[in-house]
C-alpha cells in the first residue's frame, strides 16, 4: 500500500514528547485489457495488454482508446467472474477507481464492409431501402447493419439471381433480398445478376401446329422469354403426319435439329440468344 509518516509533537510535564505514527492507505490493483486492435494510454502513456496499475479509492483512472485502420472502438467494459459489463462508450472517460481490484476491457471491433453490384451495368441497377438513388455498385460498412436490397432491371431484361461473386452459389431468386452485414460475409461482393427476354418464334411444316405452354394450337407461335427459362413444346400431327423434328435455322439458312422425334411435350430451356 502506498506509506505516509505523521510527526506527532506533545509536551507534557516540560517534557518533549515526541512519537513517530506510521500512517497505510489501502490501495487496489486496476488491469487493462485490451480486446481487438486498437492503442490505449493510461494518464496519457501507452499501456500493453494486461498492464496494471495501484491507485486508492476514489482515484481518477484517466483512459483513452485509439483504434487501429480498420477497425472501431466499440466501449469499455468491467470483467468480473468471466462476465463483461458495459461502462462506458466514449473513448477518454475517467473512471473512479472503487474499494476492489478490478478490470477494465478496452473493445475494439473490425469494421465489416460488403459490396453490392449488378452483373452488369447495362442490364439493371440495385435501390437500397432507406438510401436515395440508384446504384450499380453500393458499399455497406458496419458489423449487425441490415439493408433491404431490390434489384431492378432495364427494359429487354428480367432479375435472375443473386449471388456472392466467385461463386455459384444462388443466395436469392427474388428481386428484394435483405441482407445483415456479420463475420460471415464480411469482405464479400454481392452481386444482382439479370437475364435478358428474347423473342421465341415456332413456326411449323405443314401437317401439323404446336402449343408452347398451353398456349392455343397454331401453326406459329410468337411470344418472349427470358434466357434460361423453361418452356414445354407440345408438336401436334395432323391425321396422315407423324413429327419428324423440331429444329432451328443458322446464319447460313441450313436447319439444325435439336429435338428428334418424341411423344407428347418436349422440354426445353430458352437459350442466352434468341431461337
Amino acid at each position: 500500500g502506498t506509506r505516509g509518516f505523521l510527526h506527532h509533537i506533545a509536551q507534557s510535564a516540560g517534557q518533549i514528547d515526541r512519537t513517530l505514527f506510521c500512517s497505510f492507505v489501502k490501495t487496489y490493483t486496476g488491469t487493462l485489457l485490451i480486446q481487438g486492435q486498437g492503442n490505449v494510454t493510461l494518464s496519457g502513456e501507452p499501456v500493453k495488454d494486461g498492464d496494471s496499475v495501484t491507485l486508492k479509492a476514489g482515484e481518477l483512472l484517466s483512459v483513452t482508446a485509439t483504434p487501429a485502420e480498420g477497425y472501431t472502438f466499440k466501449g469499455w467494459y468491467q470483467r468480473k467472474d468471466g462476465q463483461d459489463t458495459f461502462l462506458d462508450d466514449i473513448p477518454n472517460p475517467n473512471f473512479i477507481m472503487p474499494q476492489t481490484d478490478c478490470v477494465i476491457v478496452a473493445v475494439f471491433e473490425e469494421i465489416l464492409s460488403m459490396t453490392v453490384k449488378v452483373e452488369d451495368q447495362t442490364k439493371g441497377y440495385i435501390k437500397v431501402q432507406g438510401v436515395n438513388g440508384t446504384f450499380t455498385s453500393y458499399d455497406m460498412e458496419g458489423k449487425g447493419i441490415t439493408a433491404p436490397l431490390t434489384a431492378v432491371p432495364v427494359e429487354g431484361y428480367e432479375f435472375h439471381y443473386w449471388t456472392v461473386e466467385g461463386t455459384q452459389n444462388i443466395l436469392s431468386v427474388d428481386a428484394t433480398y435483405s441482407v445483415t452485414l456479420n463475420n460471415v460475409n464480411h469482405n464479400t461482393t454481392l452481386v444482382a445478376a439479370f437475364r435478358p427476354i428474347l423473342p421465341l418464334t415456332i413456326r411449323t411444316t405443314e401437317g401439323g401446329r404446336v402449343t408452347v405452354d398451353g398456349s392455343p394450337l397454331s401453326d406459329t407461335y410468337s411470344g418472349k422469354l427470358a434466357s434460361y427459362t423453361e418452356f414445354t413444346v407440345t408438336p401436334v400431327a395432323d391425321e396422315g403426319y407423324s413429327f419428324v423434328g423440331l429444329y432451328t435455322v443458322g446464319a447460313d439458312g441450313k436447319p439444325d435439329k435439336i429435338v428428334s422425334p418424341a411423344d407428347g411435350a418436349i422440354l426445353l430451356v430458352m437459350p442466352e440468344d434468341a431461337y
